[in-house]
């Protein structure tokens, strides 16, 4: 399966099973859509105001962000990654749903030195 990217490359085919850990290797994958897909409905479901559902769209803001920078388009990506701050910050310190928020603010940080001011991106594919 090729990662999706809107306008470039076709969706995929095959139905996209919702789930927090399919969501999770998806987007250490580099399936930013895909995992988006994966934790939309998982965040549709969350308890408005809750730690879950501020975490779920902290991710989803994050997958939104790579896929951002593999479209070429670092300014959006930096508007998301402002984003995924305000809502991973919302989801507070330690595990939610089983996941270490350490490691969600870690991957927001990198998404932030991924973006440069000026609207360009660091050379070469985005590494995860």
């Amino acid at each position: 399966m090729t990662p999706h990217i809107p306008g470039l490359t076709p969706r995929p085919e095959t139905e996209i099973r919702p789930g927090l850990e399919e969501g999770l290797s998806l987007y250490r994958a580099g399936y930013f859509w895909e995992a988006h897909e994966a934790w939309e409905p998982l965040w549709l479901a969350a308890a408005p105001n809750s730690r879950e559902r501020a975490l779920l769209q902290g991710l989803i803001q994050l997958a939104n962000g790579w896929l951002k920078l593999r479209m070429g388009r670092a300014p959006a990506a930096g508007r998301i990654a402002a984003l995924a701050r305000e809502h991973l910050d919302r989801a507070g310190r330690g595990e939610v749903l089983g996941i270490d928020t350490a490691w969600a603010r870690a991957e927001r940080d990198r998404l932030e030195r991924a973006v440069i001011p000026d609207g360009d991106t660091h050379p070469g594919k985005v590494a995860l």
